[in-house]
């Protein structure tokens, strides 16, 4: 069975898809809408881990977090546009410290950011991947 997870205040939405096994990043954007089960944190995480490209950091993080986040959640950042000040994503590390808040406001279908919208599914699917599935702080 193959399937995402949309992350909501700590509870593992399972969404469970006809994707077959040869699913790959360039496919992601075909995740499918229906909710089918509310999983445990372990099953989903399993459901949603199995099977899938290997994304971390260099793989993808950086790049999306740079182009999607730093514009406001960037240390430097002048006009920060009321992004919390204590809220940065300069490094890993910190991306990883924030990894539920990320993954709670900027994945599935009610994201909140980046508040202006633009963010493909496929990359919301890949930083939940990314923040789920690959060993904390890669």
């Amino acid at each position: 069975m193959s399937g995402w997870v949309v992350v909501k205040e700590g509870v593992f939405m399972v969404l469970i898809g006809a994707v077959t096994t040869a699913c790959v990043a360039e496919n992601v954007n075909s995740a499918p809408s229906n909710i089918v089960s509310i999983a445990t944190e372990e099953t989903a995480i399993t459901d949603l881990c199995e099977g899938i490209p290997f994304v971390n950091w260099d793989t993808f993080g950086s790049s999306f977090i740079s182009h999607e986040c730093q514009t406001c959640h960037g240390s430097w950042v002048v006009e920060r546009f009321d992004a919390p000040e204590e809220v940065t994503f300069d490094t890993v590390e910190e991306v990883w410290a924030q990894a539920d808040r990320i993954l709670a406001r900027a994945t599935g279908e009610k994201s909140t950011m980046p508040p202006n919208g633009g963010t493909f599914k496929d990359d919301q699917i890949k930083l939940a991947w990314w923040l789920t599935c690959a060993p904390y702080g890669t």
